[in-house]
């Protein structure tokens, strides 16, 4: 009995010690937390005129081949977008914003990241319409467009490698395979994965894949 009452008073001591730690851990973050959005709140305000806005290359885009409704009302939602500032803001919070732009210039970029969300959204809508009807050629020059804007969505590159795959560009798939690790994708090891299949699927299959921790792994 005793080897057993003196393991669970460790046990006992080592939980409350734990617990004892994850509190003030959190209340050292809850205290950082606040500390840096006062800091936010009097940081000055900056320029953002000569942010890196994204322009929507309207012309270039394959919107004729818009055939039902709902890729004609993705069409008029990229042309009202066209000309308003679109930022891909992400990677950012609202305090790191602040900080290094001010508050008062809060509302104006939360309404660019926004743009790009809708900019984002309505191109995959094309996207995917394009490739449910075959035409990868199209579908790509959406997706290539949001690859070079830096979307953080997975979709993105698997469904660009599908298309890749289709039109037998496997060239295009390594850079992409290259390209992908730079995002810091929470799926990035799916899209890795799907990325490969793809050169497989076309019969590429001596490949070098680097994993999130920038090893490379031979196939």
């Amino acid at each position: 009995m005793l080897p057993c009452l003196m393991a669970v008073i460790t046990f006992v001591l080592i939980l409350a010690a734990r617990i004892s730690y994850l509190k003030k851990r959190e209340a050292e973050d809850k205290r950082a937390f606040w500390e840096r959005e006062r800091e936010a709140d009097k940081a000055p305000t900056r320029d953002i005129t000569d942010l890196p806005y994204i322009n929507i290359p309207i012309d270039k885009f394959p919107l004729d081949k818009a055939e039902n409704e709902e890729e004609l009302s993705a069409v008029k939602k990229i042309r009202e977008l066209t000309g308003n500032g679109i930022l891909n803001l992400s990677d950012y919070t609202n305090t790191d914003l602040k900080l290094m732009y001010g508050p008062k210039n809060l509302d104006r970029l939360k309404a660019c990241d926004e743009n790009f969300l809708t900019m984002e959204k309505n191109l995959l809508t094309l996207s995917d319409a394009r490739i449910a009807a075959g035409d990868f050629k199209n579908a790509l020059i959406y997706l290539e467009f949001l690859s070079a804007c830096r979307s953080d969505l997975s979709s993105v590159y698997i469904d660009s490698g599908t298309c890749l795959r289709e039109l037998r560009m496997p060239g295009k798939i390594r850079i992409l395979m290259e390209y992908v690790p730079s995002l810091h994708l929470t799926l990035e090891s799916k899209v890795l994965k799907s990325l490969e299949a793809d050169l497989v699927a076309i019969g590429e299959e001596n490949i070098v894949v680097s994993d999130q921790s920038g090893s490379e792994i031979h196939r």
